[in-house]
C-alpha cells in the first residue's frame, strides 16, 4: 500500500501540474464547476477494476458510500466510485470530499484529482493538502508536488474580501505555505508568515521557485 501511495503522489502532482493554466481563476473562485462524471476521459471501467483488485480499497470505498453518498449502496462498483467523485464538488461535505480524494489519489485517477483540485475550493483543497502533510509525515515522497503548491499559492496571492471568504482564502494560503516547506525543508518559519501580505507571500514563492529549478524541476507558466 505504501508503494500505491507513493507511485500515486508522484502522478497526481505530474498531472497537476500539467493541468494548470494560467487563464484559470483562482481555486476558491470556481466552487462547484466540476465536470460531470461522464464527462470526464477517464476510465471509470479502469478505475472499477483496479479497486476491485485491492479488497482494503474496495472497503473504503464501500464505507465512504455508506457514510456520505447518496441512495442504495448495492450499486455497481464504478457507480460507487463516480458517487465518491460527486461528492468532490459538494463545499459542505468537507469530510467526505477530503476521504473521497484520498482514495481518488491512491487509485492514481489524475484527471479526477486534477478535476477537484482546481475547479473547487471549500470541500477539497484544504483537505488534500493536510493529505499531502500526512503522506509526508509518514516518509511518502512528495517533492513533485512542489510545481503545483507552488501555482496555486501563486494564483491566490491577492487580498480576499469578506470575513469568512477571507477566513478560508487564509487558511488556504497558509496551508500551501506550510507544505512549500514540509516538502522542501525551506527557512521558513510558517508560523510567522503573514499570508495576507502579497510581499511576503512572495518572498516564500521566490524561495521555492529557487529551489525547484536547483533541483532540476520544472515549473508551469504563472
Amino acid at each position: 500500500m505504501k508503494h500505491i501511495i507513493s507511485i500515486s503522489v508522484f502522478t497526481v502532482a505530474v498531472v497537476l501540474a500539467q493541468g494548470c493554466k494560467d487563464t484559470e481563476e483562482p481555486a476558491e473562485r470556481r466552487i462547484g464547476m466540476l465536470k460531470p462524471a461522464e464527462q470526464l476521459e477517464t476510465k471509470w471501467d479502469q478505475l472499477e477494476t483496479k479497486i476491485r483488485e485491492c479488497p482494503e480499497l474496495n472497503e473504503r470505498l464501500e464505507g465512504l458510500i455508506r457514510r456520505y453518498g447518496d441512495g442504495d449502496t448495492a450499486v455497481s462498483t464504478k457507480e460507487r466510485l463516480q458517487q465518491a467523485y460527486t461528492m468532490l464538488s459538494d463545499p459542505e461535505a468537507k469530510r467526505g470530499a477530503g476521504r473521497a480524494l484520498e482514495l481518488f489519489v491512491e487509485l492514481e485517477a489524475g484527471e479526477v484529482i486534477r478535476e477537484s483540485l482546481l475547479h473547487q475550493f471549500r470541500g477539497v483543497v484544504v483537505p488534500a493538502i493536510t493529505a499531502l502533510l500526512e503522506q509526508a509525515d509518514r516518509g511518502v515522497n512528495c517533492v513533485v508536488a512542489l510545481p503545483y503548491l507552488i501555482h496555486v499559492l501563486a494564483k491566490n496571492n491577492y487580498p480576499q474580501p469578506g470575513s469568512e471568504a477571507a477566513t478560508t482564502h487564509t487558511i488556504m494560503k497558509r496551508k500551501l505555505v506550510e507544505a512549500i516547506q514540509k516538502i522542501t525543508n525551506l527557512d521558513i518559519k510558517v508560523s510567522e508568515i503573514n499570508v495576507n501580505d502579497t510581499e511576503e507571500v512572495e518572498r516564500v514563492l521566490t524561495l521555492a521557485r529557487v529551489w525547484a529549478k536547483r533541483n532540476n524541476m520544472q515549473l508551469f507558466e504563472e
